[in-house]
């Protein structure tokens, strides 16, 4: 057997059929992004001063242009919605997995250059952010071996 023909979890690939792991992922994945989607409703049906513990950050989540709330959106639903082609093997999820990738780093743009989160929210908003980019980056990574693998 060939080195590429063994998943990690020592389950053999066999060319159109994933192993049980790549169903676990998808799963834990549509969950991770499901918290996402919970998160964003809480933050548009939630008066500012129910979200932030200081004024400042209640200023900020004022602030927050309508542009910024929809890239949200988009990367939630985006990975919810890239979640369930994963599950139900179709092509669709690494466009989506893109599409919410970028609607992140959107998202990034305008708390750290533009409206300068860090200052209001401290170094510890950092880390939400970064896991955010993460696993994003990762599900567009397994999306694409999983269409290499004929998963998809």
């Amino acid at each position: 057997m060939q080195a590429d023909s063994t998943l990690t979890d020592g389950v053999p690939a066999q060319a159109g059929k994933p192993p049980r792991s790549y169903y676990v992922i998808s799963a834990l994945a549509l969950v991770w992004y499901a918290i996402g989607v919970t998160a964003f409703i809480t933050q548009i049906t939630s008066a500012p001063t129910e979200l932030g513990q200081s004024p400042e950050q209640v200023a900020f989540y004022e602030q927050v242009p309508n542009w910024v709330l929809t890239a949200m959106a988009v990367s939630t639903f985006g990975g919810v919605f890239a979640c369930f082609m994963l599950l139900i093997r179709n092509k669709q999820a690494l466009p989506l997995f893109g599409v919410s990738l970028l609607a992140v780093l959107v998202q990034d743009v305008y708390n750290f250059l533009m409206a300068d989160a860090l200052s209001v929210f401290g170094a510890q908003m950092l880390v939400l952010p970064v896991l955010v980019l993460g696993i994003g980056i990762a599900m567009l990574v397994y999306a694409m071996r999983a269409l290499r693998r004929g998963w998809l």
